[in-house]
């Protein structure tokens, strides 16, 4: 076989795994992995089942108009592992304006008050169950 013709068939191996790294690299800073879930997200909702969870997702951008505040029906079910459901302000040092570890199967309202743009994001370690967020 000839280098011209070996060449020609590394070339498109070498692309797909540089664009399989490039892709899976583009997390944003967040990782995960998930195992037989069901999301369905709306501007007003996040929504998540699943038979396990492991690391951090970024959930949905609230924005705060003025002095406003906005109040976050949620509910988890945890069957196993733990959950944990972090609100940052989105600045230059991205405050922690609320958190809850290692959450148990629960009903509560999260509040967040002040102007600005507000990010939810979860942290898990083999958790099963389903989380559920929604406010207007």
């Amino acid at each position: 076989m000839s280098r011209k013709s070996e060449m020609g068939k590394i070339k498109p191996a070498v692309l797909l795994i540089l664009l399989l790294v490039i892709v899976s690299g583009c997390s944003g800073g967040f990782s995960n992995s998930v195992t037989l879930a069901r999301e369905y997200n709306t501007p007003n909702s996040l929504s998540m089942s699943y038979m396990k969870f492991n690391g951090s997702k970024m959930g949905e951008y609230i924005h705060i108009p003025d002095d406003g505040t906005v109040e976050i029906r949620t509910a988890v079910v945890t069957e196993g592992g733990s959950l944990s459901i972090i609100v940052s302000r989105d600045n230059e040092k991205g405050e922690v304006v609320y958190r809850a570890n290692d959450i148990q199967t629960s009903e509560f309202t999260i509040t967040i008050s002040g102007k600005g743009e507000y990010m939810i994001w979860f942290e898990a370690k083999d958790h099963k169950g389903a989380y559920s967020l929604q406010w207007h």
